[in-house]
């Protein structure tokens, strides 16, 4: 009874360890040092298992240590730590059957990241605020009737920002900023760009109509004219609709024109976001001749 109840109060006083102490455990863990004699004898062969998974993904790991450019890179360091772990916990995730691949992935990764930077001609940053240009084409809008995709609309909102237009009118049940999945999908550009929301796409279209605007639903049917050959006016609001039903059809009858981008294959129509991305920039490139 005694050597019982002794194990009920060492099982408890385990249960109840101070807050903290299990994740200092956890720590010391992942520091404890790596037996050098057996990180030196597998070495070779997780050299070699990594190489391979690099070579699978076209790249050559001789240049990590023979490109001058890589030298002091993040990617030889993670290639490196593969090789010869420093830590106990670092050989037993070395050992994992997936380990090598997906660090060959992590170093192909770093090292494109490593040698864009060292690229001085490579403009692939994004501009500070106190460079960003006013959208030099305020005049043109994008309305979106009744879309369900969060993610589509974040890729709108960045399609609409890179190309200098005005605003964004989410319709109906269109998702909008603050939602996270378009706020994911939109990589910062929601707060660059004009939100609005509407209850309706139809009276959207005729109040556009009545500041001005000439109004085109972007959908494919028998009167649609090919955008690309179809001079743009200005200022000009472009409809887009739902990923499977489209633009509605009392929207399509109270726009000024229907036009389509033309497809070669044997689906119908591009996803959304696409469309929107090849609609503006083909309206900015032949406004900006």
């Amino acid at each position: 009874m005694r050597a019982a109840l002794m194990l009920l109060v060492l099982r408890r006083s385990s249960t109840f360890a101070p807050r903290g102490t299990r994740l200092l455990v956890t720590r010391r863990a992942a520091k404890e040092p790596a037996d050098d004699a057996v990180v030196a004898a597998g070495a070779a062969q997780r050299r070699e298992r990594l190489d391979r998974e690099l070579a699978a993904l076209g790249f050559d790991a001789e240049r990590l240590e023979g490109d001058a450019a890589l030298r002091g890179s993040a990617a030889l360091a993670t290639y490196r730590r593969f090789v010869i772990p420093k830590t106990a916990k670092g050989l037993r995730d070395a050992l994992a059957p997936a380990r090598a691949a997906s660090v060959a992935v992590d170093v192909v990764g770093l090292a494109r990241q490593h040698l864009a930077e060292q690229a001085a001609w490579l403009r692939n940053r994004d501009r500070s605020l106190e460079e960003r240009p006013e959208p030099p084409h305020a005049d043109l809008v994008v309305v979106l009737d009744g879309l369900r995709s969060g993610e589509n609309v974040g890729s709108v909102l960045r399609t609409v920002e890179t190309a200098g237009a005005g605003r964004v009118i989410c319709c109906g049940t269109t998702p909008a900023p603050p939602s996270p999945s378009v706020l994911r999908a939109a990589m910062g550009c929601a707060d660059l760009v004009t939100v609005e929301r509407a209850p309706s796409t139809l009276e959207t279209v005729l109040e556009l109509r009545r500041e001005g605007f000439s109004v085109w639903a972007c959908e494919t049917t028998e009167r649609s004219v090919v955008l690309f050959d179809t001079p743009p006016p200005r200022p000009l609001a472009l409809i887009f609709g739902h990923e499977e039903f489209g633009v509605s059809v009392d929207v399509l009858e109270a726009c000024d024109a229907v036009v389509e981008i033309p497809v070669y294959g044997l689906k119908n129509s591009l996803n959304v976001a696409n469309a929107v991305a090849v609609a503006l920039f083909d309206v900015v490139r032949r406004w900006r001749k």
